[in-house]
């Protein structure tokens, strides 16, 4: 177990375009001292923490509390190293006395919500000057496919899957209208050779930041009564919470994803919208509800008020898509399900007036791509496809309207996605949905469970603002989101049985078991946001013949139209209701 300190002790310098980068150091001797290059005028630490910047060394070496502070009011001081032998409560004190204390009963520790981003101004941070600091960090296990799961056999990931995508997706980030500072990290399975590192810093665009924890898979008894140490690959994915928690404090969002997701400035503009309506729902909500409109069966409740304890639980969510490249070889979905396509929807104005409008999905915010090569540079609404939900695991809600909102009509209906269980949270967490086959639309079938694979979603990734993160840590999650990763929820520190899809697949946050987060994902069901809900898979691979069912290749702009029908048996179900 102590490869964590061994492959921790990273090499990390500038990238030769740099003026900046951002350490936490560990504090008991985890990361080696940092390069960095001050050509720039203005270097993230020197205008953070009122340094010159060509005397970054007092900050490297741990004296961070001399920090000048200007409107930021967070604490920044150096992270303690992981070890299964430190004191779970003593560990990294800047994460806001949100230690990382075991969760025996999360709800002893209710915070409500005052925790989200001041996400008014997309582009800034919390404190209004500065831009947005995001730390976007992608997880690769191989540098060469190995030709399992329809990838072709040699074909060089590094530079033909991981670099353009890595670059896509940050220069949409520090580009206009986002003009985030955005810093990488990589956390990789593989020992980085220089030159391979050059190819990295010669493609990123100036002044975002580099840092590599490479050969980064850790050691352990990846069986159960196992004497031989060995490499646990899968775990891989679970390295970057050790990052994260390093440097909670030198960013106000967090972008994790793996080696072939494309999440761009797009994508994170949209979470924090989706996070700014949602919190001034928060502010005007009720702490508790009281016992009328609750009724007898809590998945009844599909509209209606909600606490600031259940709409504190929810975050923007996300499904993964690929672009069908050959429907004659791979086709998709040919018979859909019964509920059928309606792209009519129903916009409300200003001032109020509502007017009917043939919408459709729009494929630019998940998947028009420039200058990558083998992938399609505009496809087509026609061509994206997802293969992990469908409509018949759809559940919609009518979320409580204010006067506040600065987005008409965005969070009016939203899709709830599946993953939080009910018997892991209490009456006043829970949030109802209209289940799509609630009134007969799938005969007798029954409805499945909150976590069934085939609808779960999982995302390929995550993000959160700071403040989210440390909420989850402190309120949501069961046995916290930051290490350690301690017993009686995680063996061998979390490298037993977890596997990429818990980690870096976001299954934690969003699913409710022993050690779940169960945070409810939400989907804006209106036309002008619908699309941006969605995430590209670049290696177009799961379409391929053999690696899902056809009748799981659901068209994006066929599933927009089937839930927006489950939207509109829901509003009926409501004038029902209010005509008895």
């Amino acid at each position: 177990m102590m490869r964590y300190f061994f492959t921790y002790d990273i090499s990390i310098s500038s990238s030769k375009h740099l003026g900046f980068l951002r350490e936490s150091t560990m504090a008991e001797g985890g990361i080696n001292p940092i390069s960095f290059h001050t050509g720039f005028a203005s270097s993230f630490l020197s205008s953070s923490f009122g340094r010159p910047n060509g005397n970054p060394e007092k900050l490297i070496s741990g004296l961070v509390g001399d920090k000048v502070v200007n409107k930021d009011k967070r604490k920044v001081r150096v992270s303690a190293p992981h070890n299964q032998d430190h004191n779970h409560d003593d560990s990294n004190q800047s994460i806001e006395d949100g230690e990382s204390y075991p969760h025996s009963n999360q709800r002893d520790n209710e915070v409500h919500p005052e925790f989200l981003l001041n996400t008014g101004n997309s582009n800034s941070s919390s404190d209004g000057d500065q831009p947005l600091r995001v730390l976007h960090l992608v997880t690769a296990l191989a540098e060469y496919n190995s030709g399992k799961r329809s990838t072709v056999a040699g074909q060089d990931r590094l530079r033909e899957v991981m670099i353009p995508i890595l670059v896509d997706s940050v220069s949409s980030m520090i580009s206009p209208p986002c003009n985030y500072e955005v810093d990488v990290y990589l956390v990789l399975g593989w020992k980085l050779k220089p030159e391979r590192r050059r190819l990295i810093e010669d493609a990123l665009p100036e002044g975002v930041g580099l840092e590599i924890w490479d050969d980064a898979s850790p050691l352990g008894y990846d069986k159960r009564k196992s004497t031989n140490i060995e490499l646990v690959t899968r775990a891989l994915a679970r390295q970057h919470r050790f990052v994260i928690k390093d440097k909670i404090d030198y960013y106000d969002f967090f972008s994790v994803f793996e080696d072939d997701m494309r999440n761009t400035g797009g994508h994170i503009s949209h979470f924090l919208e989706v996070t700014a309506e949602l919190k001034k729902m928060i502010e005007v909500a009720p702490a508790i509800l009281p016992p009328e409109p609750r009724g007898d069966d809590l998945n009844e409740n599909f509209f209606g008020p909600l606490s600031k304890l259940q709409l504190g639980r929810m975050i923007p969510g996300f499904i993964r898509v690929e672009v069908l490249l050959d429907e004659t070889k791979d086709p998709s979905q040919k018979v859909l399900d019964s509920i059928p396509v309606d792209l009519e929807f129903d916009i409300k104005d200003e001032d109020g007036t509502i007017t009917k409008q043939q919408r459709t999905f729009d494929p630019i915010p998940c998947c028009s791509v420039s200058n990558v090569k083998g992938l399609p540079e505009h496809p087509t609404r026609d061509q994206i496809m997802l293969w992990e939900t469908s409509v018949f695991g759809a559940n919609v809600r009518q979320l409580p309207t204010t006067t506040t909102t600065s987005k008409s009509g965005m969070l009016d209906w939203v899709l709830l996605q599946t993953g939080p269980k009910t018997f892991h949270m209490s009456a006043e967490q829970f949030v109802g949905g209209y289940w799509a086959g609630r009134d007969g639309a799938y005969g007798n079938a029954p409805k499945l469970g909150e976590a069934h694979p085939r609808f779960i979603a999982q995302q390929g990734g995550w993000m959160a603002t700071h403040e989210q993160l440390i909420d989850m840590h402190r309120n949501q999650c069961t046995q916290g989101f930051f290490p350690p990763f301690d017993k009686p929820a995680f063996n061998e520190d979390g490298l037993f049985q977890e596997n990429v899809e818990f980690w870096s697949g976001a299954f934690q946050i969003f699913v409710g078991f022993g050690k779940g987060c169960n945070m409810q994902r939400v989907i804006s069901m209106h036309p002008d946001h619908f699309s941006k809900h969605f995430l590209y898979h670049t290696a177009n691979n799961k379409q391929a013949s053999g690696q899902i069912q056809n009748e799981r290749k659901v068209k994006a702009e066929n599933f927009f139209g089937q839930v927006n029908s489950v939207v509109k048996a829901a509003k009926r179900k409501i004038d029902e209701k209010k005509r008895k």
